[in-house]
């Protein structure tokens, strides 16, 4: 068996990809934190599970969050 001299970090995220996730999943499960970091809805509501189609559904809804809150 081979070896490498490697650092490994661990980090949790909120969101469970699977091994095999591609770059589309990655991408999405991004915008889904950038969503609820900018929304503060990470703060406000961090059990919430808001499930998006599409990473356009995503930008629609954060601008208007955003919008909303600071009114």
């Amino acid at each position: 068996m081979e070896t490498i001299d490697a650092e490994v970090t661990e980090l949790r995220a909120r969101w469970h990809l699977h091994a095999d996730a591609d770059l589309i999943e990655l991408i999405h499960a991004e915008q889904q934190q950038i969503f609820m970091v900018s929304s503060g809805l990470d703060r406000a509501r961090p059990t919430v599970c808001i499930d998006f189609r599409s990473t356009a559904a995503i930008r629609r809804s954060s601008s208007r969050t955003v919008a909303t809150l600071r009114t």
